[in-house]
């Protein structure tokens, strides 16, 4: 997902550049319940970086 900005748009506010995070969630809560593990899940999060390598 790509990540998110701080105070760009409002000082101080998290922009999550229109990713809702009440999907994501329910995306992450609906792949728990379809498995038939149990125990502590780690959720890791890769955010996207828009920028490029200057030297390449």
């Amino acid at each position: 997902m790509k990540r998110p900005t701080v105070g760009i748009i409002e000082l101080g506010k998290t922009d999550w550049n229109g990713v809702e995070l009440d999907d994501v969630v329910e995306t992450i809560y609906n792949e728990c319940i379809q498995t038939e593990r149990s125990g502590n899940a780690i959720v890791w999060v890769r955010f996207e970086n828009p920028q490029t390598d200057r030297y390449a």
